[in-house]
């Protein structure tokens, strides 16, 4: 699912195909009776205005995107049920928990909606990398790919990504075939896309969802490719752009697998007196991490291939306990056909009164009321009652944000960003 926001999805589709605002506008103004002008057209793209529905319709139209599943893509107009089992997709292929996959891919292929458009390219996407995961051959799992692709833009060239926005599950597609290729052997083929899409990438804002989602795991692969072609130089580079946006979003500096690169990067240099604090760094990093199979790995290669000792400080005898991970954290999903009733199921299957509930967020009566129906309730009433009830908000906020909710989300955003950026006085 892509993590860009309605407004910024429509200045980057607009850009993608060359067409500017006015031309744009000059194009609508002669099938349309909405009335849109360019100061509207900024401020939409601007965030400053919430636009709507059949604004949105019109300008897809114009621009020649397909409508269905455009403001959250593969969930729009989906029950809750499709929702979750989307999250606990995502989540199991990023653990590489194959079987809990493929039974939840399954699950969504069968329900009503998935099969066209953009919910068919978050499927295909899914799909190639679980093929990926559990050792299909590429022959299978490229044509997959490029039916994916195909339901956006068919045009896409991956020899002429640079530059190019690239939206919904494009960015996951590509990096799989550039595993892919790199897997078969075509480093140069891998290095092309990765490179390409880590410019594109990088020139996101710090705090743009998709960047926070793609830009860590595409360096990783590009560090990776770069050192199978010997390009060591590059690696670091690599790594360093790694560490400078890890700092950035406060997960630290030294990231152990940049850390492991860095060290080889350097040992092909030839620079092998600085290799130590890396692979210490690593080390320490991946036990912290509770990763002390790749802990471990790191420790046999810096006696094997390094020639280099450091001190342990006993911590490989701490025995740190591995915990399975769960098949979701987030609770199973409930029916529900709007927020009210949603927060009434959850309520009841969390065995609470409504009283124990809005203690301290709202009044009883103001939380009888939301369930009821009769009141939507403010964002941050609805959130606070979401987290007690140990449930992700952004998993649901799609089903009742309202035009003041919106703004007072995206004034959040901007807050963030300012803080990031260091503009205290602005935040």
């Amino acid at each position: 699912m892509s993590r860009y926001k309605t407004a910024q999805l429509i200045t980057m589709l607009r850009d993608r195909i060359g067409l500017q605002r006015v031309t744009l506008l000059r194009i609508m103004s002669g099938f349309s009776s909405i009335k849109l002008d360019e100061t509207n057209l900024r401020r939409i793209e601007g965030e400053m205005q919430h636009p709507k529905t059949d604004t949105i319709a019109l300008l897809l139209k114009f621009i020649d995107f397909p409508e269905e599943g455009f403001i959250y893509p593969s969930v729009e107009g989906q029950t809750m049920k499709a929702v979750i089992r989307c999250e606990q997709l995502e989540q199991a292929l990023d653990r590489g928990d194959t079987v809990w996959a493929a039974l939840v891919l399954a699950q969504l292929e069968a329900m009503s909606g998935f099969g066209s458009g953009i919910y068919h390219q978050f499927i295909c996407s899914k799909r190639a990398r679980l093929f990926e995961q559990t050792g299909r051959p590429t022959s299978e799992i490229i044509p997959i790919i490029e039916a994916g692709l195909a339901e956006t833009f068919g045009n896409i060239d991956e020899n002429d990504l640079v530059g190019k926005v690239l939206v919904l599950e494009e960015p996951e597609l590509l990096h799989t075939r550039a595993r892919l290729y790199a897997k078969d052997g075509d480093i140069g083929a891998a290095i092309k896309i990765l490179s390409a899409m880590t410019a594109n990438l990088a020139g996101l804002p710090m705090a743009d969802r998709e960047k926070e989602w793609q830009f860590t795991p595409v360096l990783l692969s590009l560090s990776g490719c770069l050192m199978q072609a010997g390009d060591y130089c590059g690696v670091l580079e690599a790594c360093a752009l790694g560490a400078e946006y890890s700092a950035a979003h406060k997960q630290g500096r030294h990231n152990p697998d940049f850390e492991f690169y860095k060290a080889l990067a350097l040992r092909g240099l030839g620079r092998t007196m600085e290799c130590r604090p890396c692979l210490q760094r690593a080390y320490f990093s991946y036990m912290l991490l509770g990763e002390a199979d790749k802990a471990q790995c790191v420790l046999e290669a810096t006696a094997e291939s390094f020639s280099v000792q450091f001190e342990l400080y006993s911590v490989d005898r701490i025995g740190r306990v591995q915990q399975p991970a769960a098949p979701y954290s987030r609770g199973e999903p409930v029916d529900c056909n709007s927020i009210g009733t949603m927060i009434t199921a959850l309520r009841v299957k969390a065995n609470l009164s409504r009283l124990q509930l809005c203690e301290g967020i709202c009044r009883e009566s103001t939380l009888k009321r939301i369930e009821g129906g009769k009141l939507d309730g403010h964002i941050y009433i609805l959130e606070a009652i979401m987290q007690r009830l140990g449930r992700d908000i952004n998993l649901f906020k799609n089903f009742f944000l309202s035009k003041e909710d919106f703004v007072s989300m995206q004034l959040r955003d901007q807050i963030e960003k300012l803080l990031i950026a260091r503009r205290y006085a602005e935040a």
